[in-house]
């Protein structure tokens, strides 16, 4: 099963993912982990313009899904969703429509059977953050963007969940990581 952690910046994903990891190996699942490539290579790369950025970003996602083999759960600090998403909130360039339209399509064919939803945190450590993830009204307004886009963009047979991680904690959500893993390898029996 794999388990997508998304949502705007700033928002809890990478120590509920380091979290969830623990919890899930302690109770016997094989676990592997993909962390956000995203932050480093743009860290990295501030001297490439942001379309050429996002091909970049978008072939390195779609590149993890050919690395899924022996788990039971894959935990993704990002996915596919997220690099259309910032694509299509803030790509200024003419061939913005066709790379979407390419991610859309590459998130039919591989993508999350859960995606957790995180919202914005309204405190959280800014060093080292780009200057865009400062600003928590900014990334209020990208949750309900995200939230929008996941609802619309995939089948009933995928879940999607907001996740508040002011109101639950890594045990709820790896409780109800675990009902989904549950109910998937029900189905597929």
């Amino acid at each position: 099963m794999k388990v997508a952690l998304t949502g705007p910046a700033c928002s809890g994903k990478s120590t509920l993912l380091r979290d969830l990891e623990q919890i899930l190996k302690k109770r016997g699942y094989k676990v592997k982990v993909f962390h956000e490539i995203a932050r480093d290579l743009i860290k990295e790369s501030k001297h490439l313009q942001m379309h050429k950025l996002e091909i970049k970003l978008f072939r390195m996602y779609l590149r993890r899904y050919e690395q899924m083999k022996d788990a039971d759960i894959y935990l993704l600090d990002r996915d596919l969703p997220d690099v259309l998403f910032y694509t299509l909130l803030y790509d200024r360039n003419p061939d913005m429509i066709l790379l979407a339209e390419e991610i859309e399509s590459a998130i039919y064919r591989h993508h999350a059977d859960v995606y957790l939803l995180l919202s914005p945190l309204e405190n959280w450590n800014s060093e080292g953050r780009l200057a865009l993830e400062s600003e928590i009204k900014i990334r209020e307004w990208e949750f309900l963007f995200w939230r929008d886009w996941l609802f619309n963009l995939f089948p009933r047979d995928v879940f999607i969940v907001d996740i508040d991680m002011r109101k639950a904690g890594a045990g709820e959500v790896a409780n109800l990581v675990e009902l989904y893993f549950k109910i998937l390898k029900k189905k597929n029996e």
